[in-house]
């Protein structure tokens, strides 16, 4: 045989796989269940107690589950559904998550946006240990171990009667401390939110947190939530998306914040002190056109501004 006419020998799976065909036999249960990654989930969590690895198509690591648990419908409900629940008219690059369990939701809208920087918050430290297991691979998810609330600073823990799951409850001296989301905002250093996911059950003043929230783009409130319409009805559009209350903000609604002073070379390397409006609608830019100080010209997201601070 010449060199030309040889080929590499099929491989023994692929042969067997055309001898079946061939044959009109079906393929073994193994077989189909690899295509199936709910299915694969549930086998290796199946007749089994404690913590299991899995994994999904699309995430480069494994994920941990609690066997026997509500883990893996969790894992499975949001790697499935997420991304189709969170259809967003743009790319979200920051990601505040309320309420984020074991984070499996968290990894989902890595996966789906993988250019946004996630702050994933989960109090609760049964949850948060798993969550920690699960994002560590993920440099895009910041943990935040606190709760996030308007009116309360400390909690305790206690356990749902409907769910068996263990909640939040306000405690005067409990080992829980809480935050506000626009301290939260503040620490991250941004200047607002394009996508605020809620579970309201890590979140019961929702409704109370006001221009905070307001401050997001998009706000998603997992369904059975308090109904934000009218403390959003100002700024923001209600729709519904599978699970989630989607409430998306007006194009041009943006809520007032804090003038932002930034230092700024032109071109002719002459200094200036130019304001920013805190918006999201748009990214910012500075666009340097000629070499003096009033051609400095930038977009912050409703009108054109120039370096000496009047307005185009």
């Amino acid at each position: 045989m010449s060199v030309a006419a040889w080929s590499a020998p099929i491989a023994t799976a692929e042969r067997q796989a055309m001898a079946r065909a061939m044959a009109g036999i079906a393929a073994p249960a193994d077989a189909v269940l690899a295509d199936d990654p709910v299915a694969v989930v549930e086998a290796a969590c199946r007749d089994r107690v404690g913590l299991v690895t899995v994994t999904w198509p699309g995430v480069s690591g494994p994920l941990w589950v609690r066997a026997g648990t509500a883990d893996v419908g969790d894992l499975i409900g949001a790697m499935r559904d997420t991304a189709g629940a969170l259809v967003l008219p743009f790319v979200p690059r920051r990601i505040i998550e309320i309420g984020a369990g074991a984070g499996y939701r968290t990894v989902a809208m890595a996966v789906a946006f993988a250019e946004a920087t996630i702050a994933s918050v989960e109090p609760i430290p049964a949850e948060a240990r798993l969550h920690a297991l699960n994002t560590l691979a993920w440099r895009q998810i910041i943990g935040v171990r606190a709760a996030v609330a308007e009116t309360v600073t400390r909690f305790g823990l206690g356990r749902a009667a409907e769910t068996g799951r263990m909640v939040l409850l306000p405690a005067v001296d409990g080992p829980i401390g809480g935050m506000t989301l626009a301290a939260l905002i503040q620490q991250l250093g941004w200047d607002g939110v394009d996508l605020l996911v809620v579970d309201p059950v890590s979140c019961p003043d929702l409704a109370q947190m006001g221009m905070a929230v307001a401050r997001a783009r998009v706000v998603a409130v997992r369904r059975p939530g308090p109904d934000l319409g009218e403390a959003l009805a100002g700024t923001h559009a209600r729709e519904s998306s599978s699970d989630w209350d989607l409430y998306v903000r007006h194009a041009g609604a943006v809520p007032g914040g804090p003038v932002r002073r930034d230092f700024v070379f032109d071109v002719g390397g002459a200094v200036a002190v130019c304001r920013r409006v805190d918006v999201m609608d748009a990214p910012w830019a500075y666009f340097p056109i000629g070499d003096t100080l009033c051609s400095i010209l930038w977009w912050d997201g409703r009108r054109l501004r120039c370096g000496c601070g009047s307005i185009t």
